[in-house]
């Protein structure tokens, strides 16, 4: 089935308040909101792929997206699992054409709604900001790539076992809805989808899967997993309630003569 463009009064809704949660300046985001696309891909639908042109960016507005890193060997890493709020193809560089080009792939997850705009309405946007506002983007955005350069080096000195129970984490945390047993995923990562994300083998994650469960972390509800009252990985998850962005993104808060406050 191929991706539909169609957007409902809710989708509109849902984007904006995305979009206020990031607390961007308010013409920004009526701007965001005047020129995008509503796009709907139905589970695993490809949304771009490695080498693509850069001419868009996309902004989960509902569902799930995998962002995949294709290896020369024809296998691939999941670098990340893109929930609602959370922006796609950001990851680009520049080609020995000079132009920008797609760095990952991405895939739907689940059935998925995304908002797409492109790049140069971004660009636009960003050369009307006034400087002071644009400098404190700038800021944050940097901080946000260090942090996450510094979890991906942190990842890489992990056992097979500390990234998976990070992960399930990050899932809980992303994807999960408190439940009388504990928090229940509302996606369904397979053995394949998890071997992919800690750079393991499936055999190595079914045989991690099976600890966890035994040791009372992890348990089932039809094709669920959820994470077990009582547990670690349910402690040390932060469940946010349905609809809530699990990943706080860059704020930009302003006073009422139009300064930038750190947020």
């Amino acid at each position: 089935m191929a991706p539909g463009i169609q957007e409902t009064a809710d989708d509109r809704q849902q984007f904006e308040s995305q979009l206020k949660g990031w607390i961007l300046p308010p013409e920004v985001v009526e701007r965001l909101i005047s020129y995008h696309t509503i796009i709907n891909y139905p589970p695993g639908a490809l949304i771009y792929k490695q080498g693509f042109p850069a001419d868009f960016l996309f902004w989960v507005v509902k569902g799930a997206a995998k962002v995949y890193c294709p290896l020369r060997n024809g296998s691939r890493i999941l670098v990340h699992a893109a929930g609602p709020g959370e922006l796609l193809g950001h990851f680009d560089l520049m080609d020995d054409q000079s132009q920008w080009v797609r760095l990952f792939e991405a895939h739907s997850w689940t059935r998925c709604t995304l908002a797409m705009v492109t790049r140069q309405h971004v660009v636009k946007l960003a050369k009307s900001l006034e400087p002071v506002v644009l400098v404190d983007m700038l800021q944050r955005m940097n901080t946000a790539w260090s942090s996450w350069v510094g979890a991906f080096a942190s990842f890489l000195g992990l056992s097979f076992r500390d990234r998976l129970e990070l992960v399930m984490r990050e899932l809980g945390t992303k994807f999960g809805i408190q439940d009388k047993e504990g928090i229940l995923l509302g996606i369904d990562p397979a053995h394949a989808d998890l071997a992919e994300m800690i750079g393991s083998s499936r055999p190595m994650v079914s045989r991690l899967m099976s600890e966890l469960i035994s040791e009372g972390e992890i348990g089932r509800r039809g094709k669920r997993y959820i994470l077990m009252n009582g547990g670690r990985l349910a402690v040390k998850t932060k469940s946010p309630a349905p609809g809530k962005l699990s990943h706080p993104p860059v704020k930009i808060n302003h006073n009422g003569n139009g300064r930038v406050i750190a947020a």
